[in-house]
């Protein structure tokens, strides 16, 4: 089912690049790389929901419904899609929080949030604060990025780490390993890795749990399963 899902927004991720042009079954069948059989049924279904429609003589183009939709709408869609039951498993085995988080427009977006069942939740706000330099998902939405702070964000930086060398040897530890294990708020642990696309960094998975609650060795084992996650769902998107 997650394949047909796939699918179905690869086409309409390419088909939205050129929203005027009429793409025959065939042709949409290429760029899934699926037998036209397999692809009419997916068309078919978009057709239904009005995603697509036909275009005469033989070709298809966007559906109403899909007009007004964009690339980064329907690439975080994936993303969200990706996630959520590998994030909700892991949140609830470590009785954690957790979101997932993209850089759009140089501002952090929030798109999915993940709770565990425990009486443990780590408060709203921390878990969806935009800031991208005091947070452990904007530190890894940022860690391949080499421009210049304002004064401003060199400001708020020192006032969080000490000073801008001390947030670069982070961000420099994340462009390596691709996760960073922080408490940048009182007791309460965040641990983050980064969701690759084209080898670059697209999206943050992060958990959220008190301190107290979590060993040495969970811990270490948090980080790793983690990281195993970002890498599904980097191979999905």
């Amino acid at each position: 089912m997650i394949k047909v899902l796939h699918k179905a927004f690869d086409i309409l991720e390419n088909m939205s690049a050129h929203k005027d042009r009429a793409f025959s079954l065939t042709e949409l069948a290429e760029m899934i790389g699926e037998k036209p059989t397999t692809c009419a049924n997916i068309v078919k279904t978009l057709c239904d929901r009005g995603y697509l429609c036909r275009a005469e003589p033989r070709g298809y183009t966007l559906g109403p419904v899909a007009q007004g939709l964009n690339y980064v709408d329907l690439a975080d869609t994936k993303l969200v899609e990706s996630s959520r039951e590998l994030m909700t498993e892991l949140v609830r085995k470590y009785g954690a929080t957790g979101v997932l988080a993209v850089l759009r427009r140089g501002k952090k977006k929030i798109l999915d949030d993940y709770n565990s069942e425990s009486e443990f939740i780590i408060n709203k706000t921390v878990r969806q604060a935009h800031e991208l330099y005091t947070t452990s998902t904007g530190l890894v939405l940022t860690s391949q990025d080499k421009t210049s702070f304002t004064d401003s964000e060199a400001e708020i930086i020192c006032a969080t780490y000490g000073s801008v060398e001390k947030m670069l040897e982070i961000r420099r530890f994340i462009a390596e390993k691709g996760y960073v294990a922080i408490s940048l708020r009182p007791r309460i642990l965040e641990v983050a890795a980064a969701v690759y696309r084209d080898g670059k960094v697209c999206a943050s998975v992060a958990v959220y749990l008190p301190e107290f609650l979590i060993s040495d060795a969970e811990k270490d084992s948090l980080i790793k399963e983690i990281c195993e996650i970002a890498n599904k769902i980097s191979e999905r998107i």
